[in-house]
């Protein structure tokens, strides 16, 4: 083969090789955003809810609201676990969040003006929710949550 037919296409080769080897190394480690990895994990832990709406016959809408730090990953209502007794539903949903770790030495230099955010789930019940009474089984005793007598 002629080097003179490579000769005008073995830079872009070369700048493509650049490219794969450096690029996802480059998106792996954040330097992309010029800001570091967050270290952390996900948890799923218990949340408290509350009834946000009831479609009918079967479905209630459930919401909680926690803190949250703009730019930070998004917690979410993961599920729900629904235990029938009677005609008590007891519900207690899980909320999936992304906890900040540091290392041992590591000074803390982020700030966060935290604002409120609303997660919402729709869950589906196996009975009309009219017949139900729906109790948070996150507390202990659970709390009545629907139907609201205030």
């Amino acid at each position: 083969m002629s080097l003179g037919v490579c000769q005008p296409y073995c830079g872009l080769l070369a700048l493509g090789v650049v490219f794969l080897v450096v690029a996802p190394a480059i998106t792996a480690s954040g330097c992309a955003a010029d800001q570091p990895s967050p270290r952390g994990e996900w948890t799923t832990e218990p949340t408290a809810w509350f009834v946000r709406s009831i479609e009918q016959p079967r479905t209630v809408n459930i919401s909680t609201r926690v803190g949250y730090c703009v730019g930070a990953p998004k917690p979410r209502i993961s599920r729900v676990d629904v235990v029938y007794d009677e005609r008590e539903v007891l519900m207690t949903a899980f909320m999936t969040s992304f906890v900040r770790g540091y290392e041992e030495n590591e000074v803390r230099t982020e700030s966060c003006a935290g604002v409120g955010l609303f997660l919402d789930k729709a869950v589906r019940l196996d009975r009309p929710v009219s017949d139900a009474v729906l109790f948070d089984a996150k507390l202990d005793p659970p709390i009545e949550r629907w139907p609201d007598d205030s």
